[in-house]
Formats: C-alpha cells, structure tokens, sequence
C-alpha cells in the first residue's frame, strides 16, 4: 500500500481514499489499480466506488461493514499484482473539418496560429483517461500539450452535438451525448462512446489512453455508417507499465 494514500470518512457511508494532489501518471496508475482492485475483490462489501484525479470515493452500507473494517480490508489487498493488469491506448478518429469543428478557427485567431497546427499538435500526444464523470461515458483525459490549453467559454452552450472533441482549459474530451457545455469544439468523433446495451456500457477504461487520428470527411461518415451497423472496433495497442 503505497504510505502516501490518507483515508477519511465522508459521512457514515462513504470512505474517502485521497493521494497528493498531483496530477501525474504514478499516480493515475496507483489510483486505477486500487479501483480496480477494490470493485473486483470486494464487491460484495461495497455499493460502489468513484475514481477521480487523485482520490476515490467508496459508498459501502453501513449494515454490512464499517469504515474501519473497509479500510483494512483494503489494506490487505494485493495491488501489486493488481497494476499488471492489461491497458490499452485507443485510437479514436476526429473530422476536424467544416462543419465539424466549429470552434477551430477561432481558437486558432485567438492563439494567433492555424487550424492545421491546432490539429497537429491535438493528434501527436496520447491522453490518459483519469476517470469517467459530467455525463455517462464524459472522459476526463489528462496531458493536453500547454500550447492548446484555452480557457472555457464565458457563455455556455445550450447544445453540443454528440462526438464533439473540445478543449476546455487544460482538458480535452468527447460529448458523449448531445448537451450543454461550455468547451471549445474542434472536431467530431464518429465512435459512440456510451452504449447502455454493453457490458461495460463504455468500452474504454479507466488508465486507459486514447489517441486522435484527424480523419477527412468522408472516411468520417463511412466510419459512422460502420458504426451504426456495428462493424467497427478502434484500433488498440498496450500500454507498456
């Protein structure tokens, strides 16, 4: 158990587990592998749990165990084993083109740069998914380059289409559904990120990653023809560590 995790309850029926508030990839690694851990290996004692940048929050029913006895149960657990389990790194494709992206150009005005390297620079990295939240299958992925970190919109959105890649201060992300938000759109994902149907609902996974490939505009409507139909799975390679 790594010495730095501090745990402390949130009202009778939720422990808390909080590490440093740094968010990094040692400490997304360690986070994943104790929820993972915790919602295999003690199912039975909990309701459920959330993961978050640096912290996860475990509802249990007070009826069943207490927060003392969860603790040490969790802190019997073999987590080292546990952080070889298999992580891959998706690569999800983007149109970034007309109509898609409707906010392209003018973040590109305001950074005093082009459409084009806005789009270079979004596909060259890979973003880990720290955890899932704001609406079901909403990722919350980590290490967007500084050079496109780009404050939310003062005014809100009433409707942003499904699929909508955005940024939104040092964030980016996929709208998993059409709703309101307030980050700027640069391109839409044809791959449906949350399907109620599935077990799990959302295909990718918590310390996961997940790679753009800019796509033209019509591979991105066969690639959504193939979707509808079923037929298409992104590309995956394992994540070394």
């Amino acid at each position: 158990m790594n010495p730095k995790i501090v745990f402390r309850t949130l009202g009778p029926e939720t422990l808390l587990m909080e590490w440093p508030e740094v968010i990094s990839s040692e400490t997304l690694v360690s986070v994943t592998a104790h929820f993972r851990a915790i919602s295999n290996e003690l199912a039975e004692q909990i309701i459920t749990c959330y993961p978050a940048y640096c912290s996860i929050a475990i509802l249990f029913d007070t009826n069943q165990i207490s927060a003392a006895a969860l603790q040490e149960n969790i802190l019997e657990l073999d987590i080292k084993e546990e952080q070889k389990s298999k992580r891959l790194c998706w690569e999800l494709p983007v149109c970034y083109d007309d109509p898609y992206g409707v906010d392209l150009l003018r973040m590109a005005e305001a950074k005093k740069t082009t459409p084009e390297k806005i789009v270079l620079l979004h596909t060259q990295n890979s973003y880990p998914v720290y955890f899932f939240g704001f609406l079901p299958g909403f990722m919350y992925l980590g290490g967007l380059p500084t050079a496109l970190h780009y404050p939310r919109k003062q005014t809100p959105v009433r409707k942003i289409p499904q699929g909508s890649v955005a940024i939104g201060g040092n964030q980016t992300g996929i709208y998993p559904a059409s709703s309101p938000g307030g980050w700027h759109v640069i391109g839409n994902c044809p791959v449906s990120m949350f399907d109620p149907s599935q077990n799990p609902p959302c295909f990718i996974q918590t310390g996961d990653a997940v790679k753009f490939t800019a796509v033209e505009a019509d591979e991105y409507l066969q690639i959504k023809e193939l979707v509808a139909q079923g037929q298409y799975r992104p590309q995956t390679t394992t994540i070394d560590g």
